[in-house]
């Protein structure tokens, strides 16, 4: 499924061919977009399982052209602060990054995939967790407290479904990290992973290269096609505060 996953976002990528260097708003999961994205969408939720979020439509990833042909999903930490300045069509946004971090603690030594995310993150796919809670606005700074949220799966298999285990401490690459939220059956980001923690502390880090994924939830009452025209309309605004370093001609 992974697999599928990934061909299904590259394929949706290509369809991005907009002039010059704009910034686009790209349905996440497939949802709606062209002929071959609703079958999957009717494929996966009748074969397979429904999606399990809230009305999924309104999710959507925010990626950039270049040039008419190049898509990238990857933001700079200050891109993720420019857009969070202008998401007048969102409800809520915000940024992930992957990284690998080897856990001890309850059960055995295991290396682990984890997400680096903003505060807002499990809001935009409109799951609560099943044990705890999510991320707070203030714990997700330079500086905060190391803090981790469980994938249910993790959570079963690592600390054998034990609900203490919210607020307990482990270690991650050595780190002790305080447990904070435990997210519930079935549940799974884009990327899948078996944790997640805070993103800010690698702003002047991996931030500082083209890391961060965006994606965002929009409004009740705003379409697809109506965030689009928004983010395009700030493309030469982003470039200008982001990319000072790019020849004129590319910026275009």
């Amino acid at each position: 499924m992974s697999t599928i996953f990934h061909d299904l976002r590259y394929g949706m990528r290509m369809l991005a061919k907009n002039p010059g260097f704009t910034v686009v708003a790209v349905i996440t999961l497939a949802l709606g977009i062209g002929a071959n994205t609703a079958v999957f969408s009717v494929v996966y939720g009748v074969l397979l399982r429904p999606l399990p979020y809230p009305e999924p439509e309104r999710i959507v990833e925010i990626s950039r052209t270049y040039r008419s042909k190049y898509v990238y999903s990857g933001f700079t930490a200050s891109g993720f602060d420019f857009w969070k300045e202008h998401r007048e069509p969102f409800q809520c946004l915000a940024a992930a990054t992957g990284v690998g971090f080897n856990l001890v603690g309850a059960g055995r030594p295991e290396h682990i995939d984890v997400l680096r995310v903003s505060s807002q993150y499990f809001d935009v796919y409109g799951v609560r967790p099943f044990l705890g809670r999510s991320f707070s606005a203030d714990e997700d700074h330079v500086g905060g407290p190391n803090v981790a949220v469980l994938s249910f799966g993790l959570w079963r298999e690592h600390f054998g479904g034990d609900p203490s285990a919210v607020g307990r401490s482990v270690l991650l690459d050595g780190t002790p990290y305080t447990v904070i939220g435990v997210m519930p059956a079935g549940f799974a980001s884009v990327p899948p992973v078996q944790l997640w923690t805070t993103i800010e502390p690698v702003r002047h880090t991996i931030g500082s290269g083209q890391n961060f994924e965006l994606i965002a939830r929009l409004q009740p009452d705003v379409s697809f096609r109506r965030a689009s025209s928004y983010l395009g309309s700030l493309a030469q605004p982003f470039v200008q505060q982001n990319y000072q370093w790019m020849r004129e001609d590319d910026r275009r």
